[in-house]
C-alpha cells in the first residue's frame, strides 16, 4: 500500500530520495552505516523495487549515499561531508591517477582490459593526422580504487607509439601500480606531451561500460575526451576517459 504522505504531483522516486535525506539529517541513518536492503525499503515506503532503485541512484548522484561493490549502499552524509567519498579531479592541471587516489586513502591499481591493432578510420585519421593507410593501436585501461572500478581509459595511438605505450603499460600492470597513460609519458625521451585539448560531457553507461565499470546500464558517467599534443602541435594520443558519476566530481577555479 502506498504511503499516504506522498504527493501525487512529484515523482515518487524523488519523494523516496527526500525521505532518505530526512533519515540522514535526523541521524536515524549514521554516516558510514549501511542502509536497509531494497526489500526492506520497499516494505517501509510501500513502493516497488524499481522506484526504490531510482531513489537510491538519485541519492548517490546527490552525494547522500555511496555504493561499495559486493557490500551494499552506505550513508555518505550531507553537504561537504556527503562528497568526501568522491574523488575531486582538478581540471586546471594534469593529475597523477595513483596520487589522486592515495590522497583519499584509497589503494590504486590499473588493469589492461584489452588492446588491439586496427586500420585507422576517417575520424581518427583526422584527429591523429594519419594517412588512411595507417594502423593504430587501441589500449583500454581500467583504473581501480581498492579493487573497485572507478574509471575506464580508452586510448588510441599511431601504431609505433602505441606499441611502446602498451609495453610500458604491461610493465606497470605487472608491478601492480596505479597508472594511466599520463603516467607513461615520463618513460619516453622522444615523446613529450605539451598540451591537451579536452571536452567534458555526461552520458549513461551502455552494456559494455556497465559491465567493465561494475554499474547498472544507464548509470550516469562523466566522459572526458582528450587529444594530447607535443610542443609542435602534433597529436600523440586520443583518449576517452569514462568516470563513474558516483565516484568522481570535478573542480576548477576561475577568475573574473
Amino acid at each position: 500500500m502506498l504511503n499516504p504522505d506522498f504527493v501525487p504531483a512529484k515523482s515518487l522516486y524523488l519523494q523516496i530520495k527526500d525521505k532518505i535525506k530526512e533519515q540522514i539529517l535526523s541521524g536515524e541513518w549514521k554516516q558510514g552505516s549501511k542502509i536497509p536492503s531494497e526489500r526492506e525499503l520497499c516494505k517501509t515506503f510501500g513502493v516497488s523495487r524499481i522506484t526504490v532503485r531510482q531513489a537510491i541512484a538519485e541519492a548517490v548522484n546527490e552525494g547522500l549515499l555511496f555504493t561499495v561493490q559486493g557490500k551494499g549502499t552506505f550513508v555518505a552524509g550531507t553537504g561537504k561531508e556527503g562528497q568526501e567519498h568522491k574523488i575531486s579531479q582538478e581540471l586546471a592541471k594534469i593529475t597523477n591517477f595513483e596520487r589522486t587516489l592515495s590522497s583519499k586513502g584509497l589503494s590504486a591499481s590499473t588493469r589492461i582490459v584489452k588492446y588491439e591493432i586496427t586500420s585507422v578510420d576517417l575520424a581518427l585519421s583526422r584527429i591523429l593526422e594519419l594517412d588512411m593507410s595507417s594502423q593504430v593501436l587501441h589500449l583500454d585501461l581500467l583504473g581501480l580504487a581498492n579493487n573497485e572500478p572507478y574509471v575506464l581509459y580508452r586510448s588510441s595511438f599511431a601504431l609505433d607509439t602505441g606499441i611502446r605505450f602498451l609495453e610500458k603499460a604491461k610493465e606497470k600492470e605487472k608491478a601492480k601500480t596505479g597508472f594511466s597513460t599520463v603516467d607513461l609519458y615520463q618513460y619516453f625521451e622522444d615523446i613529450k606531451p605539451y598540451y591537451v585539448e579536452q571536452t567534458f560531457e555526461a552520458l549513461a553507461a551502455d552494456d559494455y561500460l556497465a559491465e567493465i565499470l561494475a554499474v547498472d546500464v544507464g548509470t550516469p558517467l562523466f566522459l572526458a575526451s582528450s587529444i594530447v599534443y607535443d610542443v609542435d602541435s602534433r597529436p600523440i594520443e586520443y583518449k576517452n576517459a569514462y568516470y563513474r558519476g558516483d565516484k568522481y566530481k570535478f573542480h576548477i577555479k576561475r577568475y573574473f
